[in-house]
């Protein structure tokens, strides 16, 4: 199920040529903004559970320490969607609300 999540969100943003990708903690969900050109658009909320496999799941793909938390993280991987493959650059910053 996570790996058709990501995949739909990859698809999407190649569609709408989508520059950055950000997925933001919040108070009780996380959302998920977009970056085309200069403008930065919410797309999405997911609940804790899917955004938790999320970003494992892209953290595997790059490469990254899937359990490491605390720590930012750079990375990057092809990564196969429905309609083709795309390169990706991700990073992460540490959880400042230690969760």
């Amino acid at each position: 199920m996570v790996q058709k999540i990501a995949q739909e969100m990859i698809r999407k943003a190649v569609e709408k040529r989508v520059s950055d990708l950000y997925l933001l903690p919040k108070e009780v969900t996380y959302q998920v903004y977009e970056r085309i050109l200069d403008a930065r658009k919410l797309v999405s909320e997911l609940d804790e559970a899917t955004y938790s496999a999320v970003i494992s799941h892209f953290k595997f793909v790059a490469g990254m320490n899937v359990g490491e938390k605390r720590r930012s993280q750079q990375g990057a991987g092809d990564y196969d969607y429905s309609d083709g493959t795309v390169s990706l650059r991700l990073s992460t910053v540490g959880d400042y609300r230690g969760k």
